[in-house]
């Protein structure tokens, strides 16, 4: 009886660990069908990213590995206190992608600081022509956004 009591206060712990782990990470819920939509409606009428035209492209779709890669460099991000395409440890958002069990080809990589909503992230990447242009690219198939606090990942692949 003894022993059935203290598995389960050890899975008990452990499951509060993990918690707080989450916690720390301070993972925010996405509207992911929000940022699908804003993308893909733009995506479907073209625009101008800068000075550059980028015409319609197909749709995107969200891709849940993509997902794992953008939410955890949104986390070390946050975590570490830091803002760049490229971790503390090196890696690249690609290489990030290919951590994964994503079965397409990294794309591209979107990052943004401080922004409280889909719509006003969205907006500042679709007004930053680097951003707009990887929103825009036809090549991609693939999409998905993490965040950890203010920090926001937009990761693209391409099937």
């Amino acid at each position: 009886m003894r022993s059935i009591l203290f598995i389960f206060i050890l899975i008990y712990s452990l499951q509060a660990c993990e918690l707080a782990d989450v916690n720390k990470a301070d993972v925010k819920s996405i509207d992911k069908k929000k940022l699908l939509d804003l993308v893909n409606n733009l995506r479907k009428k073209g625009c101008n990213c800068g000075s550059t035209y980028m015409p319609p492209a197909d749709k995107l779709e969200w891709n849940d590995e993509i997902e794992r890669a953008a939410t955890a460099h949104s986390i070390d991000m946050n975590e570490n206190d830091y803002f760049s395409h490229t971790s503390l440890d090196g890696s690249s958002f690609a290489d990030r992608i290919k951590g994964t069990a994503y079965e397409g080809s990294p794309g591209g990589e979107n990052i943004a600081k401080g922004y409280a909503n889909e719509e006003e992230v969205f907006n500042a990447w679709k007004n930053s022509e680097g951003h707009c242009k990887n929103m825009m690219n036809g090549k991609f198939t693939d999409i998905a956004v993490g965040r950890s606090g203010n920090y926001w990942t937009m990761n693209f692949g391409i099937k």
